[in-house]
């Protein structure tokens, strides 16, 4: 099934990409995180063109800062 792979993909990964998944141009890179008792997440989403290329550095940043916030 495509949407259990693609959980399991972000998953490996440490973060979630949605491409073109609410609008056709557009894209979305996210990481859950817990902060005290509640869950979070960080995203950044704008346009796949600006995107490409640059996802994995994005996703490993929002991974990084999302460690902090946890703390």
């Amino acid at each position: 099934n495509r949407l259990k792979q693609v959980i399991v993909d972000g998953e490996a990964a440490g973060y979630h990409v949605a491409i073109g998944e609410y609008q056709s141009d557009t894209t979305a890179i996210a990481v859950g995180f817990r902060f005290g008792t509640e869950c979070y997440a960080l995203l950044v989403g704008g346009p796949t063109q600006r995107l490409e290329g640059h996802i994995e550095e994005i996703g490993h940043m929002l991974i990084s800062r999302a460690a902090q916030l946890a703390g």
